[in-house]
């Protein structure tokens, strides 16, 4: 018989150590519903669990894992497609076109549920996350395969761009302009790495960003007309082309949206989460 070096394993049908560790109760859960009525074996196995969830010193002076450190937020990269930046207000004559929370929302719900993760309809507090002195909520989250996403939109762009502009800002003042900018990728980067930093529960965490595909040309879609050899400004036509514009402009930005969630299916499969 020849030895060969095993390349590799199947993982167990049990629980590994690692995974009891990450969820202490996981083996309480589990318990034969006979054992359940026996204090003697229900004591016995209060002491197991408690002997084998500590740490020895000796285990962390060779650098094993501590078991808190296992419990932390795991966060995706933020998965960039679309520019994601523009600008609002009253100078701004090319302002971008934003998709709406619920209309990315069911984007992303439609992608992850064909990968079996199906996002629930209330938010998610994220334990140990706080935003400007607030305890921050996940848009959605599946807390089964404990998935949680959010989906930086304008009005959160603007929250969080505030939020993080006083954090920097020791001296408390705060920039006022009649104009907006979003950088949809920037905002998603600090609030992803809020969640890194401060999650303090085992969660995978995904955050997805308006790619701000394309721009309304004001000029161009109020232009006046010529009719019977007048030059006239029809409201009607103008609220059309900019109607027609609009849905061309989401239909690209939902396409580039699907492909951040489908990134984020890839980074799932990576975790060993689906």
């Amino acid at each position: 018989m020849k030895l060969q070096p095993m390349r590799r394993c199947r993982r167990p049908a049990y629980p590994t150590r690692l995974e009891v560790l990450e969820d202490p109760e996981l083996l309480t859960r589990h318990l034969p519903a006979a054992w359940r009525h026996l204090p003697a074996m229900s004591g016995a196995i209060g002491l197991f669990l408690g002997v084998n969830l500590t740490v020895s010193a000796a285990e962390e002076k060779a650098g094993a894992a501590k078991p808190t450190a296992r419990t932390a937020a795991v966060v995706a990269p933020i998965f960039e497609h679309g520019e994601g930046r523009g600008a609002t207000g009253c100078i701004v004559i090319s302002p971008p076109v934003f998709l709406s929370e619920e209309e990315a929302l069911q984007v992303i719900r439609d992608e992850l549920v064909k990968r079996g993760v199906t996002l629930g309809r209330e938010k998610q507090q994220v334990t140990g996350v706080t935003i400007d002195g607030e305890r921050f909520q996940a848009d959605a989250a599946d807390s089964k395969k404990r998935v949680a996403v959010e989906f930086v939109s304008k009005q959160q762009c603007q929250e969080l761009d505030w939020a993080r502009e006083r954090e920097t800002n020791r001296e408390g003042s705060i920039t006022i302009s009649t104009v907006s900018v979003f950088d949809f990728p920037r905002t998603a980067k600090y609030l992803a790495e809020k969640v890194k930093s401060g999650g303090s529960r085992k969660v995978f965490f995904g955050t997805f960003y308006d790619p701000l595909s394309g721009k309304i040309n004001l000029e161009e879609i109020y232009r006046p007309v010529q009719r019977d050899g007048l030059v006239i400004a029809d409201p009607n036509d103008s609220e059309k082309r900019r109607e027609a514009a609009e849905v061309t402009i989401k239909a690209e930005s939902t396409r580039l949206l699907r492909l951040q969630v489908q990134d984020f299916v890839k980074w799932l499969q990576g975790q060993g989460v689906i």
